[in-house]
C-alpha cells in the first residue's frame, strides 16, 4: 500500500544513530510516517513495520538507514518541491494527560505551586480530561504533585511540549511564514482554538494561527459553544 514517488529524503548522523538504537531495541523492521496532523503528527513518527496501517493516499518518499519513509499524500503535495532532512535533537519538554478532575481544580493547583512548577494547560479537551505541557523535569514533579492529590495522570509519548511558551522558537518561524502567505476570505466562519469563537477576518485569522502555537487548545469550550450557538451549521 502507498504510492512510491521520487523525493529526496535524507538523515543526519544524529538521526541515524537514534535509528540504530531503536532497531536494537525493537528490531530491524521499522517504518517512518509523517501525517502532517496536529502536534506530533507534524513530525515524523517511527513505528514497527505494520504497526501503522498505510492508506492509498500515503506516499513512500524513500528510505533512511534502510527504513522506509512515508508521508501523507496531502502533505506531500505541499512539500514535493522541497528536500527533507530528518534530524534528532534532545527534547526540551513533554506533556502530561490529567484525568478525572475539573479544569478549575488544575488551574488552582498550578497557581498554588507556581513557585515550584512551571507548567501550562495545553489542551482542555473535556471536563475531566486535560493535557499539560512543560519542561521534562517540571512534568515529572507535576506528576508527583498530582499523585499526592489522588489525581490520575500519565506522561504522553510526544516529542515536544506543544501549546505552551516553550514553543516560542516555532512561533517566530510561523510568524515569518504566515507573513509571506496570501490568504483568501473564508466562505464560512472558522472556530479558533485560541478563543473558542468564530473568526472570518484575514488579519485576525493570521494572528490566531501564530498565537495558537503557545496557547492552549480550548476544545471543551469550542464544542459547548457550537452546541449552543451553531449546532447543525459547522464542520470540523
Amino acid at each position: 500500500m502507498g504510492r512510491t514517488l521520487k523525493m529526496k529524503v535524507s538523515a543526519t548522523n544524529s538521526a541515524l544513530n537514534l535509528l540504530s538504537e531503536l532497531q536494537e531495541k525493537y528490531g530491524k523492521k521499522l517504518m517512518f510516517h509523517q501525517s502532517g496532523g496536529c502536534c506530533d503528527g507534524s513530525a515524523p513518527m517511527c513505528f514497527q513495520e505494520g504497526e501503522f496501517p498505510l492508506g492509498d493516499n500515503d506516499v513512500k518518499l524513500g528510505e533512511i538507514g534502510g527504513v522506509p519513509f512515508y508521508m501523507n499524500g496531502d502533505m506531500y503535495e505541499k512539500w514535493k518541491h522541497t528536500d527533507l532532512t530528518i534530524d534528532a535533537v534532545k527534547g526540551i519538554g513533554g506533556m502530561l494527560a490529567v484525568l478525572g478532575t475539573s479544569t478549575k481544580s488544575i488551574e488552582n493547583l498550578l497557581e498554588e505551586n507556581k513557585s515550584l512548577l512551571n507548567a501550562q494547560i495545553a489542551n482542555d479537551n473535556s471536563e475531566g480530561q486535560l493535557v499539560l505541557s512543560g519542561k521534562n523535569n517540571e512534568i515529572e514533579k507535576l506528576s508527583e504533585v498530582l499523585k499526592l492529590n489522588n489525581i490520575r495522570n500519565m506522561k504522553l509519548p510526544v516529542s515536544a511540549p506543544f501549546h505552551c511558551k516553550l514553543m516560542n522558537s516555532a512561533t517566530k518561524i510561523m510568524e515569518e511564514e504566515i507573513s509571506n502567505l496570501e490568504f483568501q476570505s473564508p466562505k464560512v466562519d472558522i472556530i479558533s482554538n485560541v478563543t473558542s469563537e468564530p473568526v472570518n477576518e484575514i488579519s485576525e485569522i493570521k494572528k490566531l494561527l501564530i498565537s495558537q502555537i503557545e496557547k492552549p487548545v480550548r476544545w471543551r469550550e469550542i464544542i459547548a459553544n457550537m452546541i449552543v450557538n451553531w449546532c447543525g451549521g459547522r464542520f470540523e
